[in-house]
C-alpha cells in the first residue's frame, strides 16, 4: 500500500511539473505567435474574435482585439467593444479569464452555441 502511495505521490508531482511547463508565459507566447491574427488588436475584425477561446487572459484579449471602449466590474467583468454594451461586441470575464463573448453583429460566440 505504502508504495502505491508514493508511486501515486511521484506519479502526481511529474504532472504538476509538466502543467506548470505547458501554463509557463514562453509556451503561451508561442502559442498565442503560432495563431496569431492576420489585424491584431482590431476588436472590430471578426477573424479575431473567431480565434477568442473560453479561458483567454486580459492580455491574451487585449493582443486579439485591443483595448475595449468600456469596461464594466463588478462579479462579472464586462468589456465593450461598441457603444451598444450587451447589444453590440462584448468579451464577458469569470476569475479574469473570458467565460463568454459575443462578436460583432452575430449571435452568442461562444463556440458550442
Amino acid at each position: 500500500m505504502q508504495q502505491q502511495l508514493e508511486a501515486l505521490s511521484a506519479r502526481v508531482h511529474e504532472l504538476e511539473r509538466r502543467l506548470d511547463a505547458l501554463e509557463s508565459p514562453e509556451v503561451k507566447r508561442l502559442v498565442r505567435q503560432a495563431s496569431a491574427p492576420e489585424n491584431p488588436g482590431d476588436g472590430q475584425d471578426r477573424s479575431n474574435w473567431d480565434r477568442l477561446k473560453v479561458g483567454y487572459d486580459y492580455i491574451e484579449v487585449r493582443e486579439l482585439l485591443g483595448e475595449p471602449l468600456q469596461v464594466k466590474k463588478g462579479g462579472m467583468e464586462f468589456w465593450y467593444y461598441s457603444e451598444r454594451g450587451l447589444k453590440g461586441p462584448y468579451v464577458k470575464f469569470l476569475f479574469r479569464k473570458v467565460n463568454d463573448w459575443q462578436p460583432p453583429e452575430t449571435g452568442r460566440g461562444t463556440p458550442d452555441e
